[in-house]
């Protein structure tokens, strides 16, 4: 399509509507082969159809806006994602009332709005999310084909509200929506490990919630068939299950638990590139099993989470909300290797890293039912000497 396109780009001249279509054909190309230079080329084709013929139509602002997220996602420029937040309402401003197209703008926004939520921790904007995604729901027909996806964005938006403010409401409908999704798309669907990947990572966190074991086994399983079924498996995937079963083995106490975490952890930072912004948060998470879990057994393992605490420590921008949990994390690590070896140095730098994170989490944020956050309450314990105590006080 790709080549397609370039051709009559070469034959017909520039234009608004095959510069964007080339445009999402490249991005659609990078969402598969993960080549930088697609990305790229998407949206220096995408800028040139906006700034072309007058207005940039609705369409043009939407491909701009996919493409600048996309490479957010691979880059961590701010930039890129503030304008891809302004483009996608634009974009639906733009629109006639009744546009059939308006519900896809609308969750192609409340997309860019919850990768900005990820970033600034501001329940604003995860509440924004949740409204345009709900907008978009309204807007289709109980057979729309496009409904199951839409159900399963929601289920995910939920989620992450959920995590930071540990509204069970938001859990619980999280938990049935995502139900509804996987329920309306056949074996067989090519978006189906998606959805199965997002049941994953919400019945994980009910597990750790309620404590139901079944929760965490229908999580472990359902992902394992995303997995399994997923072309090219994206590493946040591998990330989310990964994850799912360092939950399981605290209960279970089988080491296959934990090697089957830390094999799927090591697979999604070798399919993560070396430039990929997300790759912090990857090489944290694959910390975390290696470090508390293991001690004091086999002090390789801590030396290898605190090498990725570190790495990721040092990847994460100042205005990153992911921050203050990332050096919590790399101070867990550093603990456990006290605890080991009695070193003192590690002793220090866990509570340096400890003090540091909390005064990087904004006082207003330290209140409610999402606080103390459990990375936060992992990591920190009455028997740690002068650990700061997570109060809504610094």
């Amino acid at each position: 399509m790709v080549d397609l396109l370039e051709h009559v780009l070469a034959l017909a001249g520039p234009g608004q509507v095959v510069l964007s279509d080339l445009a999402t054909a490249y991005r659609q190309s990078y969402e598969q082969t993960g080549t930088v230079e697609h990305i790229e080329r998407a949206v220096a084709l995408a800028e040139q159809a906006a700034v072309l013929d007058g207005p940039a139509s609705p369409a043009v602002l939407a491909s701009l806006s996919n493409a600048l997220l996309r490479r957010y996602e691979r880059t961590g420029a701010a930039r890129d994602l503030e304008r891809a937040a302004g483009l996608a309402e634009m974009a639906i401003s733009a629109l006639p009332g009744a546009d059939p197209r308006r519900s896809t703008y609308l969750a192609d926004a409340a997309s860019v709005v919850l990768r900005r939520y990820e970033r600034s921790r501001e329940l604003a904007d995860v509440n924004h999310a949740v409204d345009l995604t709900e907008q978009a729901l309204s807007l289709l027909a109980e057979e729309d084909s496009r409904r199951p996806d839409i159900l399963a964005s929601l289920a995910v938006t939920l989620h992450q509200r959920y995590l930071s403010t540990g509204a069970d409401t938001d859990l619980n409908r999280a938990a049935t929506l995502i139900g509804w999704a996987l329920a309306a798309i056949t074996a067989g669907d090519a978006r189906r490990p998606r959805a199965l990947m997002g049941l994953t990572a919400i019945y994980s966190t009910r597990y750790a919630r309620s404590g139901v074991l079944a929760d965490i086994n229908e999580a472990i399983e359902r992902g394992e068939q995303a997995v399994a079924h997923a072309t090219g498996c994206p590493p946040e995937w591998l990330t989310t299950l990964s994850g799912a079963y360092q939950n399981r083995f605290p209960a279970t106490g089988t080491a296959t638990d934990l090697d089957r975490a830390i094999e799927l952890g090591e697979r999604a930072l070798t399919a993560s590139g070396a430039d990929d912004f997300a790759l912090a948060g990857r090489q944290v998470r694959l910390g975390a099993p290696t470090a508390p879990l293991r001690a004091p057994g086999e002090p390789g393992d801590l030396d290898r989470a605190i090498d990725l605490g570190r790495h990721a420590v040092t990847a994460t921008p100042d205005d990153h909300a992911g921050r203050p949990e990332r050096m919590s994390s790399l101070a867990a690590a550093l603990l456990a290797r006290h605890r080991l070896d009695r070193t003192p140095a590690d002793l220090k730098d866990a509570v340096d890293l400890g003090h540091a994170a909390l005064a990087l989490v904004p006082p207003s944020t330290r209140t409610g039912r999402g606080w103390p956050p459990a990375w936060a309450s992992r990591t920190w314990s009455a028997s740690l000497p002068r650990a700061p105590r997570w109060t809504g006080k610094s």
